[in-house]
């Protein structure tokens, strides 16, 4: 399960920061959208954390219905090919 946990915790950091650079964002903007302060949003955003349920639900309010299904999409794909290597190890 670790593995999967920091799976998920780089595939949200790197997938919010993407987002964020994208829309023209400035970390201290990305956090208001997540009602973070900006300290704790700079620590999501470089993997020392991983999202709270809140933060993440937070996230999901200010995306567009294409872009959340773009992301889920996304972790799909990286998470089966994360499954395929965990088959090859055992």
């Amino acid at each position: 399960m670790h593995v999967y946990n920091d799976f998920v915790k780089n595939f949200l950091s790197s997938y919010v920061k993407n987002m964020r650079k994208a829309k023209g964002l400035s970390k201290t903007e990305m956090s208001a959208h997540l009602r973070i302060d900006p300290r704790s949003y700079a620590d999501l955003e470089s993997g020392k954390y991983c999202f709270s349920a809140a933060s993440l639900l937070f996230l999901i309010s200010t995306m567009e219905d294409k872009e959340i299904i773009r992301m889920i999409q996304s972790f799909r794909t990286e998470t089966a090919s994360l499954d395929e290597q965990e088959l090859v190890r055992v």
